[in-house]
């Protein structure tokens, strides 16, 4: 990869903005590899994560489009937003 492709990512969020990537918990599966995930703030090592907002859909890209996904209900992951849409790569349990 050359250096010009080698970029680092910052997101600077404050209260009342929403940032390109952010953790979440996922709450359900609603449809395939559709879920709902729950955004939340990771406060200090030993403390668990606090949910702020409110849930969102996002999709799981390491799942298929066609069948049930079975990414792990309570699984904390990264969400990034991408075209418009929530999305976020989980493997199954």
């Amino acid at each position: 990869m050359e250096e010009s492709q080698m970029k680092e990512k910052e997101v600077v969020a404050t209260s009342g903005t929403i940032a390109e990537i952010f953790a979440a918990q996922i709450k359900s599966r609603k449809l395939y590899n559709v879920y709902s995930v729950q955004p939340v703030l990771i406060k200090a090592i030993g403390e668990s994560p606090i949910e702020v907002g409110d849930q969102v859909e996002a999709v799981n890209v390491a799942e298929s489009f066609l069948y049930p996904g079975n990414a792990e209900i309570g699984l904390y992951v990264l969400v990034y937003v991408s075209q418009g849409r929530f999305v976020f790569w989980a493997l199954g349990s």
